[in-house]
């Protein structure tokens, strides 16, 4: 019975089972945390090629929508800043604790609770809303769709479905087409001779001054819509933008294309445009490599491609006088 009661003593005076200690929450990995959940959708948006890490050339796009633009040397300052790691790219963490250093570093934090920026609590950055912030939300990217949605022609916003809607603009864009066949027709004849006069006045080929400034005749309105989309910078009215500069090539490759074979072959027209043609044929192919081969557009591949008209021109000019082509 002793024994029995010691060892009910010794149990009950045994020390308790260690408690395990009580870890304070870190108030920074809270507000990284909460700052990776805001920036997914707006990494991702910006993340075009799909690789995962944003390029120097994409983290200029994020500066420009928030109205933050950068010269080439800010930026790269910046994306060295922010590449850790030196891979060339930022990846998802390096772009959230990049804009984190760049919100702070603009004074862009509210006051933390309990004092200044340096005490306890979550911080926020406030900023005025962008075109880039507002589609760091799903709910925010809604709104800006439905925004971008609303601008709609008043001849057209009266309908109350959206089949009707689409017939109206259907039977205005005919209506436009043929007015626009009228008048082609009854300004062609005129402004060729215009170009032949001028050719002839300056001493410069028909042909060149033709091919400088027909285009710009026929396919302004299509690059000025072009132009004026594509300020916009959102994803749609970049799509809308393609598909303008899309259907004047479309336009040029086989309508007119069809038309002008048409005229050749009942008219008896002598076809003496070869180098020209030659031209055009090797100017398509080498925009076709652009397109397939790069995914991501930039300023570099725009100049590449716009360099093309200055270089057929010389081309032509080469066969022509050079290699003896008509």
């Amino acid at each position: 019975a002793d024994a029995t009661c010691a060892n009910v003593l010794h149990v009950g005076t045994a020390p308790p089972p260690e408690a395990t200690p009580l870890v304070a929450p870190d108030p920074e990995a809270e507000v990284d945390a909460a700052l990776q959940r805001v920036l997914a959708p707006f990494f991702r948006r910006y993340d075009v090629d799909d690789s995962r890490t944003l390029e120097m050339s994409e983290l200029g796009r994020v500066f420009d929508d928030m109205n933050e633009p950068k010269t080439a040397a800010e930026l790269e300052d910046l994306f060295r800043d922010y590449d850790v790691d030196r891979s060339g790219t930022l990846s998802f963490v390096e772009f959230c604790d990049g804009m984190k250093t760049y919100v702070r570093s603009k004074g862009h934090e509210t006051p933390r609770p309990g004092g200044g920026s340096g005490g306890s609590g979550s911080a926020e950055p406030t900023r005025r809303p962008t075109s880039a912030t507002a589609s760091a939300t799903p709910q925010l990217a809604a709104a800006e769709e439905d925004e971008e949605e609303e601008e709609i022609p008043e001849e057209f916003a009266h309908f109350k479905t959206v089949e009707e809607q689409q017939a109206a603009i259907r039977r205005s864009a005919l209506r436009m087409c043929l007015v626009g066949t009228a008048v082609v027709l009854a300004f062609s004849d005129p402004v060729t001779d215009v170009l032949d006069e001028v050719g002839s006045r300056t001493g410069i080929n028909a042909f060149y001054v033709g091919f400088v400034v027909a285009p710009l005749i026929t396919n302004g309105s299509e690059l000025l819509a072009s132009y004026t989309f594509a300020l916009k910078k959102t994803a749609k009215s970049m799509v809308v933008a393609y598909e303008q500069l899309l259907g004047a090539a479309i336009m040029n490759n086989t309508y007119c294309l069809f038309i002008f074979l048409v005229l050749i072959y009942s008219q008896k027209l002598y076809w003496n445009y070869t180098a020209e043609v030659l031209a055009i044929i090797i100017a398509e192919i080498v925009v076709f490599f652009v397109v397939t081969l790069f995914r991501v557009h930039t300023m570099r591949t725009a100049a590449l491609v716009l360099a093309l008209y200055p270089l057929t021109i010389l081309l032509v000019w080469c066969l022509e006088n050079l290699a003896g082509l008509s």
